[in-house]
């Protein structure tokens, strides 16, 4: 559920003061957005704009405004975890930015490759901000292709050639594709990049062919080609992938780690991502639903609900 009003802050502070007390590693990603970021979607946020009475539109500032408050922004929040003595894991600077950050200033041509310069003084500038309260805290560049070898090779080239400051590289891969592409991933990496971390910043696959929409009607996830829409199979899934991550050689020592998206997802009717929208992700919440049937590894013993 995403409320009215959104979640300021401090409701991000509490959720870092709550992993923590369980031992948990928390990194910050930052939108940059007033709606949900991705490769084809990456809006200014509105207080970023300012109001344009004889055209009656909102405008983007210019660059280097927009910059002063892309470091504010990213400064003020990782410094507030500073002051809760809260260190982040890593940081990233927005959220699969294929299509680029902040439009149009920060425009990305992802079928070209072609980098404005908005982009790169724009990720810099929250990069900066990130290393100024955590310099030891690694900075993300997230693509949403990170089954394709071969388009997330330009993509950071692209972002190499352009000046573009990062010090890891993170993908989105789910369980739609076939698992050799984490290995294919991961061995691209190392060949190319091996004394960068590696994060697969978004993973899930879902545990039913089956989800309400936001007025309770049954809809249908699309068809699995490799794994079963079970309880089991997400499961076996995720066994798979953080072996993956084991089998190929880390011979830098460098940051590896996944992250389930959304993991902690429970449908409710009538609350989506956003108010009274339908749930798109809610058949990967990573639960068994007391599904005994899911065995610890090498046991035959009843699974434990939960």
């Amino acid at each position: 559920l995403t409320m009215p009003n959104g979640f300021d802050k401090y409701y991000w502070y509490e959720i870092a003061e709550r992993a923590k007390a369980l031992d948990m590693d928390y990194m910050a990603n930052f939108m940059l957005s007033d709606v949900w970021m991705n490769a084809v979607s990456a809006y200014t946020p509105i207080d970023w704009m300012r109001w344009n009475k004889e055209k009656n539109i909102y405008e983007n500032q210019t660059l280097d405004e927009m910059k002063t408050s892309m470091y504010n922004y990213i400064y003020d929040f990782l410094d507030g975890l500073k002051q809760r003595d809260i260190t982040p894991i890593a940081v990233k600077i927005g959220n699969e930015e294929d299509g680029g950050i902040c439009w149009n200033t920060g425009k990305y041509n992802k079928d070209s490759h072609i980098i404005s310069e908005g982009f790169t003084e724009l990720i810099n500038s929250g990069y900066d901000a990130a290393h100024a309260v955590f310099p030891d805290a690694p900075a993300f560049l997230h693509t949403y292709q990170g089954y394709n070898t071969s388009y997330s090779k330009k993509w950071f080239n692209a972002m190499d050639t352009a000046g573009v400051k990062y010090d890891g590289r993170a993908y989105s891969l789910y369980g739609m594709s076939p698992t050799h592409n984490i290995l294919a991933m991961l061995n691209q990496d190392n060949s190319i990049a091996p004394y960068q971390d590696t994060m697969h910043v978004e993973t899930g696959i879902q545990g039913t062919y089956h989800e309400a929409d936001n007025v309770g009607n049954d809809t249908k996830y699309v068809q699995l080609d490799y794994w079963s829409a079970t309880p089991n199979g997400q499961y076996n899934y995720l066994l798979e992938y953080m072996q993956g991550l084991k089998d190929i050689p880390n011979t830098h020592s460098v940051m590896r780690g996944v992250f389930w998206w959304a993991a902690e997802w429970l449908e409710v009717e009538g609350a989506g991502w956003i108010v009274y929208d339908g749930c798109s992700v809610g058949g990967r919440t990573l639960v068994n639903n007391g599904d005994t049937e899911i065995h610890e590894m090498g046991s035959t013993a009843d699974g434990k609900p939960g």
